[in-house]
């Protein structure tokens, strides 16, 4: 009997051995693999959004060889006219006069700020940066919000403004 449970044992032994290396390899290369798919995955994202962004400048490209204004990929928000009359009012007035008449800064109604997208506009009241031109150092840059916020504009805010000023 002693033989046997010797035996047995030596058989245990090295079967559980046999199923432990198994399990470790089997383990070892689904963690192997796991690890590679993700890498996958994330070099396929990284090459579609490149993809995406070379298709987007290519299309800009295009749309301005056209001369077509390039596509906005602004928000798309409506804008509230009575709200965007008063940030006017408190804000542009001084120096834009009523109704954007201009004064001491130019003429806004009936202006090529009509014809400008949300980012544009943004742009322009923030970095002090137009389309086609850098706005003298008088100009305000709205950059802790209207009325010294202490908080950049939203989004809405500019947009109610920019729809005031696209009324005019």
């Amino acid at each position: 009997m002693n033989r046997f449970a010797v035996s047995m044992t030596l058989f245990m032994i090295v079967f559980g051995f046999g199923a432990v290396t198994a399990y470790r390899t089997a383990s070892d290369t689904y963690a192997k693999n796991v690890a590679e798919t993700k890498l996958l995955k994330e070099e396929a994202k990284v090459k579609a959004e490149e993809s995406a962004k070379e298709a987007e400048t290519a299309k800009a490209e295009t749309a301005k060889a056209a001369g077509e204004k390039p596509a906005t990929t602004d928000v798309m928000v409506k804008a509230d006219i009575k709200k965007g009359e008063a940030t006017y009012s408190a804000n542009c007035q001084g120096c834009h006069a009523a109704k954007g008449a201009g004064n001491i800064g130019p003429k806004l109604a009936g202006s090529e700020v009509k014809d400008w997208a949300l980012a544009e506009f943004k742009t322009a009241l923030l970095e002090g940066k137009t389309p086609t031109r850098g706005l003298n150092a008088t100009m305000p840059r709205f950059t802790a919000g209207f009325g010294g916020a202490g908080k950049p504009p939203t989004d809405q805010e500019l947009t109610d403004l920019h729809g005031y000023l696209k009324s005019l």
